[in-house]
């Protein structure tokens, strides 16, 4: 199988962490490939799901995807 990503929409590493106590941004998209390599930068994108504000779509300079492809095999 191969999945072609063009963005972090549709990156099957990246997830919304929504925070319904918040104050101000509810929803923080975070890259789980980034906190598995263990780098600083996970967080993508902070916005308010109900305002109306969405994720501004870029993807961000230090995604891992785009300084080398990643290949995941199961192990029995």
């Amino acid at each position: 199988m191969k999945k072609e990503v063009s963005g972090c929409r549709d990156c099957p590493f990246s997830y919304n962490d929504y925070d319904d106590f918040s104050t101000g941004k509810d929803t923080l998209l975070i890259c789980t490939l980034s906190k598995f390599k263990k780098t600083n930068d996970h967080v993508i994108d902070a916005f308010d799901s109900v305002g109306g504000e969405d994720f501004n779509g870029k993807t961000p300079e230090w995604c891992l995807l785009k300084v080398e492809p990643i290949t995941i095999e199961f192990k029995n």
